[in-house]
């Protein structure tokens, strides 16, 4: 192979490569994208909005460090991942009062859909069941649990919506944003996690379609 020839073999995508991640994505999917219209996140609730749903079994790297976010998390077993997008007015990477009242904003219609998420899988465990309750949980805008026992760590949503979806990473300033492939840059994400039966999860979101 010839110098140019093998520079430009380093430039080329490594295509069967991708699409390998992308049949183990497929393969991981337990609700595919969908826009749902819920409340958003205005003080009265009484407006609607958008948001991007699906759901995912979580991959084994990032469990590893589920555990000291969410500690009453299980260290073994399957978990699954609630994946959301909101469309946002602004960047809200950028600081001011402005894109601070928007994050407060949609981070309400995030918490609002997640509880009803929440509240439907809890009715949807036998309440026979010998076990523990399944695990759920998700976090507010500093990145610590809304409902269960406070962690060491902060939850990195972008890390875990980047290895659910493979959307594509920018780096501003330090910092990781995903970029969604309509959006772009102007979103909030905001993920529930939980080791709740994963029939159940789909069964949960595709009610909400209805």
């Amino acid at each position: 192979m010839l110098p140019d020839e093998a520079s430009a073999a380093l430039r080329r995508p490594n295509t069967a490569a991708a699409e390998r991640r992308a049949a183990k994505r497929a393969a991981n999917t337990l609700f595919e994208r969908h826009t749902l219209s819920v409340p958003d996140g205005d003080a009265d609730g009484a407006g609607s909005a958008t948001i991007e749903v699906s759901a995912h079994r979580i991959a084994r790297q990032i469990t590893t460090f589920l555990p000291h976010v969410f500690p009453d998390c299980p260290a073994v077993g399957t978990l699954s991942v609630v994946c959301t997008f909101q469309k946002s007015k602004f960047d809200i990477m950028e600081i001011n009062d402005q894109t601070e009242g928007e994050r407060l904003r949609m981070f309400g219609g995030f918490s609002r859909f997640a509880d009803r998420v929440l509240t439907d899988l809890e009715a949807a465990v036998s309440s026979g069941a010998n076990c523990p309750p399944p695990f759920a949980d998700y976090a507010d805008l500093d990145g610590t649990p809304c409902r269960t026992s406070l962690g060491g760590s902060a939850f990195n949503e972008v890390e875990v919506a980047r290895s659910a979806l493979g959307y594509r990473l920018t780096n501003v300033g330090g910092v990781s944003i995903i970029i969604h492939p309509t959006w772009g840059r102007n979103i909030y994400v905001g993920s529930i996690v939980t080791s709740h039966d994963e029939k159940d999860i789909a069964t949960v979101l595709k009610a909400l379609l209805m």
